[in-house]
């Protein structure tokens, strides 16, 4: 019930802000085009691994917590 009730809520925002004038008519076939659609997640999953490597390299590279590994290998 409450996908449909968002989805019809969000549709109707939709054609609410083009009777506005605050969006283009055209904004319907935008959303619903699943191509453009597909195409800017598999963008966005990308830049996501990018983000998240290059993140972890900062966090390794700025720890200030290292862990001599001689003292792993002790046995005092």
């Amino acid at each position: 019930n409450s996908f449909l009730w968002h989805q019809i809520r969000f549709m109707s925002s939709v054609l609410f802000m083009i009777g506005l004038g605050q969006e283009q008519p055209t904004i319907i076939k935008d959303l619903m085009d699943i191509n453009a659609i597909q195409e800017n997640l598999t963008i966005l999953w990308l830049l996501s691994i990018l983000l998240s490597s290059k993140i972890a390299n900062t966090l390794n590279s700025n720890s200030k917590t290292q862990i001599p590994t001689s003292s792993i290998n002790s046995t005092t």
